[in-house]
């Protein structure tokens, strides 16, 4: 289905699928996942990874709820101009200043 602008519509339930999906990877890259038989885990732990996966959890979630109406596109737009300096201004200055990511 598309507006009558031409966009395609999003699909709330579809988000939903998204965050969920998300939200299983950001615990398996925060905890490295199931341990195997010879006893190494599934995938290395990386903090910025379940991060990311984390923050796009929340996204998924947030614009679900506007969707809805359950949350106002103002807060939305706070949350990306906080996002914006956590997921990727702040690991970028790690990255630059001290050749490693904040977390």
């Amino acid at each position: 289905m598309a507006t009558k602008e031409g966009a395609p519509e999003v699909k709330p339930d579809r988000l939903l699928v998204v965050a969920i999906v998300c939200a299983i990877y950001a615990y398996i890259f925060a905890t490295g996942g199931a341990a195997k038989p010879d006893g190494s885990l599934l995938v290395a732990p990386v903090p910025y990874l379940s991060f990311m996966y984390v923050t796009f959890t929340a996204i998924c979630l947030m614009v679900t709820g506007v969707t809805y109406g359950k949350f106002s596109g103002k807060i939305l737009g706070l949350t990306f101009i906080i996002l914006t300096f956590t997921g990727l201004l702040a690991p970028a200055i790690g990255l630059m200043a001290y050749g490693k990511l904040p977390f």
